[in-house]
């Protein structure tokens, strides 16, 4: 299990509160989980605790890019160099979250 690492995430993003429809679909703010025997810490916000006030449109606002995850995976878990993450996500500036124990 140490060598493998499950990403999923969502294709769209949720709404702090129900819209229109009574769900809360279609935002910018999203879902990701790893899974794995490396994956040591998560990244998730209180959404409860997000003021109205900084919310755009009900959008739940970004706080984890999904690069900075996919890259880690590519560095700490694949062992690739740190430099070949700008050449999947090209102007991207790549930031450890340090999700992930071990290095390959």
């Amino acid at each position: 299990m140490n060598d493998i690492v499950l990403l999923c995430g969502s294709e769209f993003g949720r709404t702090k509160k129900q819209n229109g429809s009574t769900g809360t679909d279609h935002g910018e703010g999203g879902a990701w989980f790893a899974f794995g025997g490396p994956t040591t810490r998560a990244v998730a916000p209180d959404v409860s605790t997000i003021d109205d006030t900084v919310v755009d449109r009900n959008w739940l606002p970004t706080v984890t890019n999904y690069r900075n995850i996919v890259g880690e995976i590519m560095v700490r878990h694949m062992g690739m160099s740190e430099q070949l993450v700008s050449t999947v996500f090209p102007n991207h500036a790549f930031e450890n979250y340090q999700l992930f124990s071990a290095s390959a």
